[in-house]
């Protein structure tokens, strides 16, 4: 019998753990080939992959996190997908145009774009709010959150009436700081690169004005919650403490019913979300490709997907948002909607190092804000237009 190795991204939930093994055992028998899944934990995630790109050495496949593939192909430690073997994979699912888009690494050196990776399941971050401390404070939700400005005016409003939980924000290294920074910045016109991804263009003026104006929401975090990460920021919300929060899909699914009875999810400032989500990668190693093969087409598969949808993640495609439980969801339709026409990442080979260098930045702003003098328009300008001059020289030279 042939064995392939299988690494995924552990996220602490030992039901979907057990319901992956069952399906992994469905393989097996229906193929004849034995599976060994190796299981990371996700806080390192990142550091085991650059481990098997190192060393050479390691799973087969691996579940790769979406904005994580152009900095493995520069490494060339996956494989890109011939057109034959893309079609074979997917096996006539639609998968949605954005999330498709995340795949479609651009490879300067060749000028053109390549299948690296195949879309698992994805993610899009939304706005969470609770419609207690809104109704309070005398706001319609409708139009609490249309756009940037309206959430900060929103927050005002809170502040306000006294509530000085309006709202938490992740202010120690997060890459989930720079998906919700990308809706301010996307809305406002601007963008992080330009379209060919061979300038830096988030200190460009539309960008850079919204840059500070994400920076601003700082005022309205209670001092007791600065200085927090992405997972403590999720729980003061779950814990009831704060009346809005920007997160993903795996806050709802851990409320409990007296929160979600309280609850209100809408799409992300002016309807510009950040697309993530996990794909499935061949490592260039393998000795075991037409099996690879097999085990991705299995696993992307139309009657796997409603197994593990939304524990693991969101459907790619569209048809397999009509089984349960998402099609009960209250808000189903706001995170297929956000998919629909969200965003994500540009799929240019150098990104990898970018949003590490963004995602770092933007902590020393945060901290830089707390501590120094300066007006925060100065702090972001001199942090972010010395940022962009020094990446500008990398990519211009790469």
């Amino acid at each position: 019998m042939q064995t392939i190795t299988f690494s995924i991204l552990d996220r602490g939930d030992q039901e979907m753990r057990k319901t992956l093994e069952k399906l992994i055992q469905e393989f097996e028998e229906r193929e004849n080939i034995e599976v060994n899944l190796e299981i990371t934990p996700w806080s390192r995630g990142w550091s085991h992959l650059l481990e098997i790109a190192l060393y050479q050495n390691g799973p087969d496949i691996s579940e790769v996190g979406s904005s994580w593939i152009s900095d493995l192909m520069l490494m060339d430690a996956i494989r890109p997908f011939s057109d034959d073997e893309a079609k074979f994979v997917i096996n006539n699912q639609q998968i949605f145009e954005r999330v498709f888009e995340s795949v479609r690494v651009r490879d300067q050196t060749k000028k053109e774009h390549s299948i690296y990776s195949i879309p698992w399941h994805s993610d899009v971050r939304v706005l969470y709010y609770r419609k207690d401390l809104l109704q309070t404070a005398g706001i319609d939700p409708n139009s609490a959150f249309s756009n940037p400005r309206t959430v900060e005016k929103t927050l005002q409003s809170l502040k306000d009436k006294g509530i000085k939980e309006s709202i938490c924000l992740p202010t120690l290294p997060s890459h989930n700081t720079i998906h919700y920074l990308a809706s301010w910045i996307w809305s406002s016109g601007g963008d992080f690169l330009s379209p060919a991804g061979s300038h830096i263009t988030f200190n460009q003026p539309a960008a850079l004005s919204a840059i500070k104006d994400y920076f601003r929401l700082g005022k309205y975090i209670n001092p007791e919650f600065l200085q927090k990460d992405e997972a403590e920021v999720d729980n003061l919300f779950s814990a009831g403490k704060v009346a809005v929060l920007f997160s993903g899909y795996w806050v709802y699914m851990y409320l409990d019913e007296k929160i979600k009875s309280n609850l209100g999810i809408t799409m992300m400032p002016g309807r510009t979300p950040f697309i993530g989500g996990s794909n499935l990668a061949i490592w260039r190693h393998t000795p075991n490709l037409k099996t690879a093969l097999r085990l991705i087409r299995f696993l992307c598969g139309t009657d796997i997907a409603r197994y593990i949808a939304p524990n693991i993640g969101l459907p790619v495609s569209e048809e397999n948002w009509n089984s349960e439980p998402l099609l009960s969801n209250p808000f189903r339709d706001v995170f297929l909607e956000s998919i629909k026409i969200g965003r994500t990442f540009p799929s240019d080979r150098l990104w990898g190092m970018i949003e590490k260098q963004l995602v770092n930045l933007a902590a020393s702003i945060w901290l830089e804000i707390q501590e120094n003098e300066r007006t925060l328009d100065e702090i972001v300008d001199n942090r972010i237009n010395a940022l962009a001059r020094r990446l500008e020289k990398i990519i211009t030279h790469s």
